[in-house]
């Protein structure tokens, strides 16, 4: 660990090399003497911090740090709320060291108010720390490391420590727990399940009278009410009601049209938040609730089901789609892949997988055991893989559910490396373009079989509705689901809301026209869905689910208003 020449002894060295270039061209003896006299001090400085770096290699500097639960919001961490990371640093070495830069690493979502701290660190003492970060986003994000500068007493030489320390955090949605009730009623349910608390009417069935009133076509006759025929001279019903377990749906758009913001205010992050507070809201009622996910292709499904488990269930698979690794859904190629790979265990395990040297001829049988990198750098691909399933073991073993181990790939090898990138946060980019792979067909896919059984069922699609290439097989699932007497609701986040606010003249006209693109494309599936009789509800990220579902009763009153 050799040292190196800070910002400061950089300075200092040019300050005495010019003395020394200066005075040899005046002929100012003296000018000479100070500028030798100035480097062989810094000489000096050099040689009393050899012993610093060598008890550094020793491992004389050791370093923790933990996430405590916070004191609100039951002890878990949220999205946009801050929390506080605690660092311990301590000194074994009998040397006093200062810490000018302390950097830590950590996943895109976490926002770090001060990336860089300073501190010193007394002979045989420990330091403690605290940071305030905020996570942007819900997910599983991770501390990946912390890179440490230690610096001699004036500053002049410093040496670079990175401390590998993997801390990975749970980061959940805020659940937003409003007093609305939702809006829609179904008109038939599933009686052989446990009884819930919705109402439901059911002509000539249930268990309680709702009402008499007066017969209307298509009334079975056994249900007449013949003492109040006679008292109002014209034929009167006995209509019923029963207490059924409502079924909902909820599907969420994850394609790139819903990524395209920063984390933490993307569509995507505003679907999860109202997903997974719907979701709450529906299981305290009593009902059931089950989740799709999709791009071009289903990616997750949560089959209906009741209880707090079941929140916490569909909580974990929306946390999920900030960590897709699929081939079929990033931009990251295999070469790109394994680079990534080979550069993350050379930094955080310490593991060199690179082959020195030239690259051997192509013809040579030792290419089955190698991959060239995107730089034209060549790596050992079955020691790679054999280190990384050897920490997948390992990491297997802290009990990560099946779904979460399940990755799509075209070979085991990068399926085995795309797995390790989400257990390690090594972050892959989603794909960029929603063109070359519509995303109708999963949403159609889901529709159907949410819309599946033939019981009436409430079905929540959260999709901003763009980029759809060919839409007629999302709107034949939606007519067939309105025609099986499903309740329907779209949830359309509205792209311009979602942007930054523009900073000049110039990023205000993109803004403009990107708002006109976007509400001309909106509005022409959003006149052929409404044609369904579906309510198409427009959402900023300042809708909250109460507004959301006051919306959907005004929809729904209003409808009533018009049939009558």
């Amino acid at each position: 660990m050799t040292p190196a020449l800070t910002r400061t002894g950089m300075l200092l060295v040019g300050v005495g090399a010019a003395c020394v270039v200066a005075g040899a061209l005046t002929a100012a003896w003296p000018l000479c003497a100070l500028g030798f006299s100035q480097i062989s001090a810094l000489l000096v400085l050099y040689v009393l911090f050899i012993p610093h770096c060598a008890l550094l290699r020793r491992r004389q500097l050791e370093l923790a740090w933990w996430v405590p639960a916070p004191e609100s919001a039951g002890g878990a961490l949220t999205a946009d709320r801050p929390l506080t990371l605690h660092l311990l640093l301590r000194n074994h070495s009998p040397y006093r060291l200062r810490v000018p830069q302390l950097q830590i690493m950590v996943s895109s979502a976490i926002e770090l108010p001060e990336r860089a701290l300073a501190t010193e660190l007394p002979a045989g003492r420990e330091c403690r720390l605290k940071v305030q970060a905020i996570p942007r986003s819900a997910g599983y994000w991770f501390f990946h490391g912390v890179s440490v500068q230690l610096c001699d007493r004036f500053g002049v030489f410093g040496v670079q420590l990175y401390y590998p320390n993997l801390l990975g955090i749970k980061v959940f949605p805020p659940l937003a727990a409003p007093r609305e009730t939702i809006p829609f009623r179904p008109r038939t349910g599933a009686f052989h399940e446990r009884v819930g608390m919705r109402v439901v009417r059911q002509r000539g069935l249930g268990t309680d009278l709702r009402e008499i009133r007066d017969h209307t076509p298509g009334d079975p006759f056994k249900r007449i009410a013949w003492k109040a025929t006679a008292r109002m001279r014209k034929l009167m019903v006995r209509e019923f009601e029963s207490e059924i377990m409502t079924t909902h749906w909820l599907l969420l758009d994850i394609s790139p049209s819903m990524r395209s913001q920063r984390a933490g205010r993307s569509k995507l992050d505003y679907g999860l938040a109202l997903c997974a507070s719907y979701a709450r809201l529906a299981l305290e009622a009593g009902d059931r609730v089950g989740l799709f996910t999709f791009d071009h292709r289903i990616y997750s499904h949560v089959a209906a089901g009741d209880g707090q488990p079941h929140l916490y269930a569909i909580i974990d698979r929306l946390m999920e789609l900030h960590s897709i690794v699929d081939e079929d859904l990033t931009d990251l190629t295999d070469q790109e892949l394994y680079g990534a790979v080979a550069e993350y265990l050379a930094h955080q395990e310490g593991l060199s997988v690179r082959v020195p040297g030239r690259p051997p001829r192509r013809d040579d049988p030792i290419w089955a055991h190698l991959v060239e990198g995107p730089d034209g750098q060549i790596y050992d691909a079955t020691a790679m893989v054999e280190a990384v399933s050897a920490l997948l073991k390992a990491r297997r073993a802290s009990g990560a559910s099946w779904w979460w181990n399940r990755v799509l790939a075209s070979h085991p090898w990068p399926a085995q490396l795309r797995l390790f990138c989400r257990l390690s946060g090594l972050e892959i980019p989603y794909r960029q373009s929603s063109t070359l792979l519509g995303k109708e067909g999963g949403m159609a896919e889901a529709l159907a079989r949410a819309s599946a059984p033939r019981h009436s069922q409430l079905i929540v699609l959260v999709s901003d509705l763009e980029d759809l290439v060919e839409p007629k097989p999302a709107l034949d699932a939606l007519r067939l689901a309105r025609q099986r007497h499903h309740g329907l609701v779209v949830v359309a986040p509205f792209g311009p809301a979602f942007l930054s606010a523009p900073e000049d003249a110039h990023d205000q006209r993109v803004h403009e026209i990107f708002s006109l693109r976007a509400e001309r494309q909106r509005r022409g599936i959003r006149r052929e869905v409404e044609r369904l009789g579906i309510p198409v509800l427009s959402a900023t990220p300042r809708d909250a689910l109460q507004l959301l579902l006051r919306r959907a009763s005004q929809y729904r009153v209003s409808r009533a208003g018009r049939a009558l």
